[in-house]
């Protein structure tokens, strides 16, 4: 989060993603 904000914000989304999914289920 230091160095690549576009990186760490794309991670994130990733995360957040697959947070929804598991919580669909």
């Amino acid at each position: 989060a230091m160095r690549a904000d576009k990186t760490d914000t794309a991670f994130r989304a990733m995360i957040y993603a697959a947070a929804a999914l598991i919580n669909s289920r």
